[in-house]
């Protein structure tokens, strides 16, 4: 046989030992595909566990943001309460500083907020060499409608002379009651020249006696609640104190005022004095 001719044998291991290379190729491909697969299983996995974490995460959130929300909800009711109960505190305190300032039966000045205002006009005059007034009334005869038809007759005379009164004078002007049936009114702002100022008093002294002397219908309720119509004149005794910026106590102003009602009585009732100089 020839020596060119091919060797079965050795062909077969040929074949054998490309058919390991091929099958360790394989494994290695193989090994390297298990193993990206396994690397892509962890890498879904871990995406999963993200996601899921990021869902409980939204969860919570959410959670969170309600009761934020339900917090801030509660918050702003608190809030609101807060603003009507400051609001209810603060009329209420105006409600007092008003009642503590002004007569419960005819809502007049008091003796306090009357003080007050004195003050104020002596710091006026002394800015502006204004001349101010101050007018001392006292009803004549208030006793008298008292005991005859009793002390509800007598608050509605009351009242009626502060709405009287208070028709008399200026806005800026001040009516108080400084108790039972004595009245003082404030005027401001009067001229600088002393004689002038009092010609100007005069005339409002004069139209408040001339409007209290009118008769006044009072309208009484008797027990059975029958309405009773009770006509009653009673006039006023006047004092009258003028003052400037050398006058500043309202007590002095005030006694002055109240020594020339006096005298106003003494002389007849129903008349105007001024206090002497």
């Amino acid at each position: 046989m020839s020596e060119s001719m091919i060797n079965p044998v050795d062909d077969l291991v040929a074949l054998n030992l490309t058919l390991s290379k091929l099958a360790l190729a394989n494994r290695d491909i193989a090994l390297q595909v298990a193993e990206q697969a396994e690397k892509a299983a962890k890498s879904v996995l871990a995406t999963k566990k993200l996601a899921d974490d990021l869902t409980e995460l939204n969860k919570q959130l959410a959670i969170e943001n309600k009761e934020k929300i339900k917090l801030a909800a509660e918050l702003s009711e608190v809030n609101k309460r807060l603003e009507i109960e400051i609001n209810k505190r603060e009329q209420q305190t105006e409600q007092i500083l008003h009642t503590s300032l002004h007569d419960s039966l005819t809502k007049l000045a008091t003796r306090s907020l009357l003080t007050d205002h004195l003050n104020q006009a002596f710091a006026a005059n002394r800015r502006s060499g204004c001349n101010g007034a101050l007018l001392f009334i006292d009803l004549d005869n208030f006793k008298v409608l008292n005991d005859t038809y009793g002390h509800h007759a007598g608050d509605l005379l009351l009242i009626e002379v502060g709405k009287r009164l208070t028709a008399c004078v200026r806005l800026g002007d001040t009516v108080a009651r400084l108790g039972g049936d004595e009245f003082v009114v404030l005027v401001t702002d009067l001229n600088k020249n002393i004689e002038l100022a009092k010609s100007s008093i005069l005339l409002i002294a004069e139209e408040i006696r001339l409007s209290l002397a009118k008769p006044s219908i009072l309208k009484l309720q008797d027990e059975g609640g029958h309405i009773q119509e009770v006509e009653c004149q009673c006039t006023a005794s006047i004092g009258v104190v003028l003052f400037n910026a050398e006058i500043d106590s309202g007590d002095k102003v005030l006694a002055r005022a109240d020594h020339a009602m006096y005298r106003a009585k003494e002389a007849g009732r129903n008349r105007i004095e001024f206090a002497e100089s």
